[in-house]
């Protein structure tokens, strides 16, 4: 039943998921051929794509970021974000996701995160 949710569905289903640490659940919102592309990087496929998501939460402490903002048009979803007060001092005062969904799940997604790393210690 995957392959017949909407663009909305997908969104919803993916942040609620994320939202609440259940990266295996996010998981199944991605196409066993899936796409994550990053600067300089491409994770392919589900293993690489949760070996990112897994990364990306111990360099954040798993904080979770704030949705700013969420712009669907039919295929695409546009969501900004930020990440701030993290237990490891890494924020992220501008990120960005663009999704591709077709037949219900995830192609493709492309990062975009502004990382800002704590000063070093005196």
């Amino acid at each position: 039943t995957l392959i017949l949710r909407s663009t909305q569905q997908v969104w919803a289903d993916h942040l609620d998921a994320l939202q609440k640490g259940e990266i295996d659940r996010a998981m199944c919102d991605y196409a066993a051929n899936a796409k994550v592309i990053m600067p300089g990087s491409i994770a392919r496929g589900a293993a690489e794509i949760r070996a990112g998501f897994l990364q990306f939460g111990q360099l954040v402490g798993f904080a979770i970021p704030t949705i700013t903002t969420v712009t669907i048009d039919y295929e695409i979803i546009l969501s900004t974000f930020t990440l701030l007060n993290t237990p490891t001092g890494v924020t992220i005062p501008d990120g960005s996701d663009t999704f591709v969904v077709r037949f219900g799940l995830i192609q493709y997604q492309t990062v975009h995160a502004a990382l800002v790393f704590p000063p070093p210690p005196p």
